[in-house]
């Protein structure tokens, strides 16, 4: 197969009712979760498998606090959201790529998830991380990888696709 520079497919595993709300109103970065590998922002990946037991993971763990004690709202039903990218576009991006989880990796994720303010000072991020999952102990998840989006311009240039429900596995 000869490279023709295509859109790059992206997805973004969540449930329902989050779908939803992205499908209606677009992605809106102060709903993002602080704390995260990257700090806050929109987190996608590459692959739609990987996407896919995301939103089940998270469709398992809301329905489960929601059944339990009413402390989730009913995530309806696991979601995978698909957007395209342009290449070019996200190659002029301010970008930080982390290829493999080595110390410098470490760190950021450490720092990302202590420090709520920023990549590079206090409101100040790169517009696109790229690199490995990270567990709850900070160790890479094996193939697993992740984008985040951290700025309106960014997330502008994600295009959705479109959307594939399930109940709970896609």
């Amino acid at each position: 197969m000869a490279w023709r520079n295509d859109p790059l497919s992206l997805y973004h595993g969540t449930v329902g009712i989050y779908a939803d709300d992205i499908e209606q109103n677009g992605i809106d970065l102060a709903k993002a979760r602080p704390g995260r590998d990257f700090g806050r922002g929109f987190y996608l990946a590459r692959r739609e498998a990987q996407a896919i037991r995301f939103a089940n993971d998270r469709y398992q763990k809301m329905i489960s606090l929601h059944r339990h004690n009413g402390s989730q709202p009913n995530p309806i039903c696991a979601a995978v959201l698909h957007f395209s990218i342009n290449r070019n576009e996200l190659g002029r991006l301010e970008s930080l790529v982390f290829v493999s989880p080595d110390p410098e990796w470490h760190e950021f994720v450490k720092h990302c998830r202590q420090n709520m303010n920023g990549h590079r000072g206090p409101g100040n991020y790169y517009e696109v991380a790229y690199g490995p999952v990270s567990t709850v102990t900070n160790e890479s998840v094996l193939r697993l990888e992740q984008l985040s989006f951290h700025s309106p311009h960014a997330i502008g240039l994600l295009q959705r696709i479109g959307t594939r429900r399930g109940n709970p596995r896609l």
